[in-house]
């Protein structure tokens, strides 16, 4: 026979065994007491897996998979982490060494390119300064010879000097 009461945690209605149980909580509120009638009442037993030997040695091997996958992704995080710092440095060392040698070969080739030009200019220059010669020495023989035939003329026709000048200027004018 059954009796009702009422549970005095939850407040509902849940039936005790005999009057003679002095606890008044339900089973989901006093677990132990629960368990106990669990065990002992057949029809209010949940039912338990029966596990095999297999099966737990598959759930151990799965659990320790589980924790060796930890460990290594820790163990795998910082050596990345490392790594990452090593291949930073490496990669820095292997940019400054191409940088360097980059600037080198552009400064060479800066000098390469401005020894051209400069040969160039300097080629363009001594030409100009051979015609500049050139034109400056037939010029000086020119007024060398018309100072030499003034001269004469001034001695043969004794002339004052502007005034032969003049006339040689208005012969040339002349001629051309």
């Amino acid at each position: 026979m059954s009796y009702v009461s009422v549970c005095l945690q939850c407040e509902s209605n849940f039936t005790k065994r005999s009057m003679r149980d002095p606890k008044s909580y339900c089973d989901s509120c006093w677990s132990s007491r629960a368990n106990r009638i669990n065990r002992q009442n057949i029809y209010n037993r949940t039912k338990q897996e029966k596990v095999s030997s297999e099966e737990m040695r598959i759930r151990t091997i799965e659990e320790d998979v589980k924790e060796f996958k930890h460990i290594f992704d820790t163990y795998m995080e910082s050596v990345g982490e490392s790594m990452k710092e090593e291949m930073a440095i490496t990669v820095g060392n292997a940019i400054t060494d191409v940088i360097d040698k980059a600037y080198i070969n552009i400064e060479k080739s800066v000098e390469e390119h401005v020894a051209s030009e400069f040969e160039k200019t300097n080629v363009k220059f001594t030409t100009q300064l051979a015609l500049l010669n050139t034109r400056m020495f037939r010029l000086d023989t020119e007024i060398n010879l018309l100072v030499q035939k003034l001269a004469s003329i001034i001695k043969k026709n004794e002339l004052k000097g502007l005034e032969v000048f003049t006339r040689y200027l208005e012969q040339r004018g002349e001629k051309e």
